[in-house]
């Protein structure tokens, strides 16, 4: 029995795995879903977007993200391979934090990301990322069955770690239309990451589950207010997995009159079959090819 089962599949006709040593492979798993992509590198080309889903027959809590993982490697038809320029894994979990890269220290991770958010090391390795843009790093966990298989399965590439909020903002920094009174919003399953970026600079973001619709739209409308954004002035600029026609976007519409939604990044080239994604829709995966 699979643990994923394929959802969509993209493959660009200049997708050819003889070309793998220029290749960026992007893995970005969760307990619902894993979206595989590939990006060529000397093309700036995003040559194959695959994304997973977790099979109803099986309960998505009953086996962990590692050995769901493990299986998909062991099963799909090329991601196994070993000599990718480089491999980078997007972590997605509330177990991060933010801080200007002046005060960040390697020997310290542990304790700076513990001021913030519980963490348990039996369970987790500690990894974090920078962010030149903005002069900031942030510090997250990773499951250690997780990072473990990625080492083993890839020793002949190097290997790298993003949290998805990161790969978000560094999306967010190669648009020309971010400021202060837009909020950025990236939608997950249960959970939507809240950013805002204004000229090069991250001046906010969080990571927010939810259980109903009201709740995004609680936390979209406090955020602006203790940012001092007026209500007349608020735009929110959607990304992830959000259709237009969504309940969350009608309530959404009742509160903020500027509604966007995100676009693919500019500075990458996309081949005609991915006119059958939306454009906000994978914001994530293609900010992570800018780590």
């Amino acid at each position: 029995m699979h643990f994923y089962h394929s959802d969509q599949v993209l493959q660009d006709d200049a997708f050819d795995i003889d070309h793998i040593g220029r290749y960026l492979l992007v893995l970005a798993p969760s307990e619902k879903y894993c979206t595989i992509a590939v990006f060529d590198t000397n093309q700036a080309r995003c040559v194959c977007l695959e994304y997973y889903e977790t099979t109803r027959e099986r309960n998505r809590n009953q086996e962990n993200i590692a050995e769901k993982v493990k299986h998909l490697i062991q099963s799909h038809r090329f991601i196994g391979a070993g000599y990718w320029k480089k491999v980078l894994l997007i972590v997605d979990n509330p177990v991060f934090t933010y801080l200007p890269s002046e005060y960040f220290d390697e020997q310290h991770a542990l304790p700076l990301l513990k001021l913030n958010v519980q963490v348990d090391l039996k369970q987790s390795y500690i990894q974090y990322s920078e962010i030149e843009k903005t002069k900031s790093h942030c510090i997250f966990s990773v499951e250690k069955n997780l990072s473990d298989i990625i080492e083993l399965t890839y020793q002949n590439a190097p290997v790298a770690y993003t949290h998805q909020s990161t790969a978000f903002i560094k999306g967010l920094l190669n648009k020309n239309d971010t400021h202060k009174d837009i909020l950025q919003v990236f939608f997950n399953e249960n959970a939507i990451i809240i950013a805002q970026v204004a000229e090069q600079k991250l001046l906010f973001v969080n990571h927010y589950r939810f259980h109903q619709k009201e709740d995004i739209i609680y936390f979209i409308l406090a955020i602006a207010k203790a940012k001092n954004i007026k209500r007349k002035t608020l735009q929110v600029c959607l990304h992830g997995k959000i259709k237009e026609d969504s309940s969350v976007v009608a309530l959404l519409r009742r509160y903020v009159t500027r509604i966007d939604f995100g676009y693919r990044p500019e500075d990458i080239n996309f081949g005609y079959r991915f006119a059958e994604t939306e454009p906000h829709e994978f914001f994530d995966i293609y900010g992570a090819y800018f780590q």
